[in-house]
């Protein structure tokens, strides 16, 4: 069987269709194993406070999980007091 034509990328119906289907199963177990990994390393924040600044609030991320919150001062009112209610079981 000859899959080369003379006509430069080109390639036969039936290779076509395999290399595009194995193209769909990498993109897959890549899509999967970056889901696992994800998961793997996610952080569980947990924080239950009536009246707290939102400034507070990302003070208490860091504390928790060691990561910085980036936030824009300009677009947000730090002090504005509110009630934060943070489970880590809320979202399975």
């Amino acid at each position: 069987m000859n899959f080369f034509t003379k006509l430069p990328g080109y390639l036969p119906g039936n290779l076509r269709k395999l290399l595009w289907i194995m193209r769909l199963v990498i993109s897959l177990l890549l899509a999967g194993v970056m889901q696992v990994y994800a998961t793997a390393y996610g952080q569980k924040v947990s924080l239950e406070r009536k009246n707290i600044a939102i400034k507070d609030v990302f003070k208490e991320i860091k504390i928790q999980t060691g990561y910085d919150v980036l936030w824009q001062p300009g677009q947000l009112n730090a002090e504005k007091k509110n009630n934060c209610k943070i489970c880590p079981d809320a979202y399975r």
